[in-house]
């Protein structure tokens, strides 16, 4: 008789492949710590970090693979830095490193927290976060602005016309679409941000450490990269370039996420018959966008 295969015990196991990985890397980190601010002490840091990582990621899924070594290279990069400027470390530099190992850590217990859950967190279309794990990813970054004082902000990324899209194209070929965007979004993203794969054709970015600023740049690269791509799709007899519209906001204490995504894709909305448009999400109040909208009606009205 066969034996069903359980494959929770798989979970188990990888789940346990991580509890090391983070107990040698708290240790270097503390290493790397005493080096920089004591290294007349006890002399230059010799030696790369745990090998535990290496040995965990050459067997993960090549996506998750790809992601987490960028994450660990910018991270090695930035504690040589630190290193560099002992023993009396560049703030600026010391903050990055920092930053960088606390989003190591969040991303091996997020992880370990994945691996338990029968959602893998991972869209397996587009190789992006799935939509299920991106409001406990946010309350937690809007944890993080609340503690440290940093900002984040949210690109809303939105395939134009994706719904004549779905009318036009077959299967694979939508699938084409979804995933060459996700592709792009991928290149945009730096190694600690996240991307999230939402309904239809709509993305979010979550760019960390960034106000809305440093969100504009980051669809602005992605334009640039959409535009090098020059993906296009068979509609209506000719070959149409797939473009993006997006819209950036930067959330502040307190907010509710809810809202504010669907303020942003409100805002996203009235630029609908257009292709390739960038906005900037402003917080006003319930009032005024309710001023704003009877405003719009009014005009409406008239065009027609």
């Amino acid at each position: 008789m066969t034996e069903p295969i359980d494959a929770s015990q798989d979970i188990v196991s990888e789940s346990h492949m991580l509890a090391p990985i983070l107990d040698q890397y708290a240790e270097w980190f503390g290493r790397v710590l005493r080096h920089a601010f004591y290294v007349q002490v006890v002399g230059p840091l010799n030696g790369p970090p745990p090998a535990s990582f290496g040995e965990w990621v050459a067997q993960a899924d090549p996506d998750m693979a790809d992601a987490m070594n960028r994450l660990h290279t910018d991270m090695e990069t930035a504690a040589q830095a630190v290193l560099m400027s002992a023993p009396a470390p560049d703030m600026a530099a010391f903050d990055a490193f920092v930053q960088l190992y606390e989003e190591f850590v969040l991303r091996i217990h997020r992880l370990e927290r994945d691996s338990l859950s029968q959602d893998s967190g991972v869209d397996l279309l587009t190789g992006l976060r799935s939509r299920k794990m991106m409001m406990p990813d946010l309350d937690r970054e809007m944890e993080r602005r609340a503690r440290r004082g940093q900002p984040f902000c949210l690109a809303l990324v939105r395939i134009d016309h994706f719904d004549a899209m779905q009318k036009s194209l077959d299967k694979a070929a939508l699938d084409h679409v979804l995933q060459r965007v996700s592709a792009m979004i991928k290149k945009t993203i730096r190694s600690f941000d996240d991307a999230y794969r939402l309904d239809g054709g709509e993305f979010m970015m979550s760019l960390k450490q960034a106000d809305s600023a440093g969100g504009a740049a980051g669809i602005n690269r992605l334009r640039r990269f959409m535009e090098e791509e020059d993906l296009r799709v068979p509609m209506k007899g000719r070959n149409v370039s797939v473009t993006l519209s997006c819209c950036v906001g930067e959330p502040q204490p307190g907010d509710d996420m809810d809202a504010l995504m669907a303020h942003m894709r409100d805002d996203l909305e009235r630029f609908g018959s257009e292709r390739n448009t960038a906005v900037e999400y402003v917080d006003i109040s319930p009032l005024e966008r309710f001023v704003h909208a009877m405003d719009e009606s009014k005009g409406d009205g008239e065009a027609h």
